[in-house]
């Protein structure tokens, strides 16, 4: 989460980010955005809210990221 939160904090109007999770599912919490500070805000509150789990679909994730990434 300090990662996430460092690097959402260094991000800039230019740049896009989306936030993919691989834990017991894989999922897109939110679609690719343009970086502002109200998207930087409702990014942090997403991350912060995430919470651990042991299993992960790390695979199934970074499958969505790519079809983040494609579309």
């Amino acid at each position: 989460k300090l990662s996430m939160q460092f690097l959402i904090r260094k991000l800039s109007p230019d740049d896009r980010l989306s936030v993919v999770t691989f834990s017991a599912d894989a999922m897109r919490l939110c679609p690719l955005r343009q970086i502002t500070k109200k998207s930087q805000v409702e990014i942090e509150n997403l991350v912060n809210d995430l919470e651990f789990e042991k299993k992960n679909k790390i695979t199934a994730g970074l499958l969505i990221g790519l079809k983040v990434l494609d579309e």
